[in-house]
């Protein structure tokens, strides 16, 4: 299904720059992105029995759910950003 999207000139540049570093087109990176983000987790309003939270959570310290990086120079303020 077609999206369009709107970006701002500078995450179009990174988001490009990072689709060249894979080798792939702006539009196949963010397929695969979308394809990992929504593969990871269940719907928003599904219920996980305690052996799918198991399993999540096993996935994830086994490195088999690839998580994204923090950017560079992120840090506990960016975390605590507005809650002063």
């Amino acid at each position: 299904m077609p999206v369009i999207l709107h970006l701002a000139p500078d995450v179009d540049r990174r988001l490009r720059a990072r689709a060249a570093q894979s080798g792939l087109t702006l539009e196949s990176f963010l397929e695969q992105l979308a394809a990992r983000e929504t593969a990871a987790f269940p719907e928003a309003d599904q219920q996980l029995s305690l052996d799918e939270l198991d399993h999540l959570l096993d996935a994830l310290s086994d490195n088999e759910t690839p998580l994204p990086h923090l950017p560079t120079g992120f840090s506990r303020a960016d975390i605590y950003a507005g809650h002063d």
